[in-house]
């Protein structure tokens, strides 16, 4: 798998992929931080903490199946010499509660989309998900559960009761 998100590969891959502008895309970034669903958004680091790996490594085996689990966990380093990696990789910030968060719906579930990397269609399809959840919700809807909106995309209906 490639690498974890730095600052510029997610910029990089929102305007690849989903045509963000760079400003635009750290606006929704910061909106996932404040709202507690990503680490820090600021970053040259791709290093993980090791309660990340674990957790990541115990979400995979529960959600899926431990033989998905490498027996070692894959380190990556930064290729740039002058990289201040004072702050670990963009990640999701827990991965056991599959959590879709911001304050622009839609795009934060592109944003997220591409975090845990399912590719553009997946991204776009939950962005959408999230902006009808947002929009069809009465209260908060920033911290929408994955599996709500997985159930929209699916083609569910978008009410929730809280």
């Amino acid at each position: 798998p490639p690498p974890p998100f730095t600052t510029s590969t997610l910029q990089q891959e929102a305007a690849r992929k989903l045509g963000f502008a760079a400003s635009h895309t750290m606006r929704v970034a910061q909106n996932l931080y404040e709202d507690g669903a990503i680490t820090y958004m600021r970053t040259d680091g791709v290093d993980m903490a090791e309660e990340a790996i674990s957790a990541a490594r115990r979400a995979i085996a529960d959600r899926y199946d431990s033989g998905f689990v490498p027996d070692k966990p894959r380190r990556y380093t930064s290729k740039a010499k002058n990289a201040q990696e004072a702050h670990e990789a963009i990640r999701p910030t827990d991965f056991s509660k599959d959590r879709v968060g911001g304050g622009d719906s839609f795009a934060s579930g592109l944003i997220y989309g591409l975090l845990v990397g399912r590719g553009p269609q997946w991204a776009v399809e939950c962005g959408a998900a999230h902006g009808a959840l947002a929009m069809t919700t009465p209260g908060d809807t920033s911290m929408v559960t994955l599996a709500e909106v997985e159930r929209v995309m699916r083609g569910g209906t978008a009410r929730v009761v809280r």
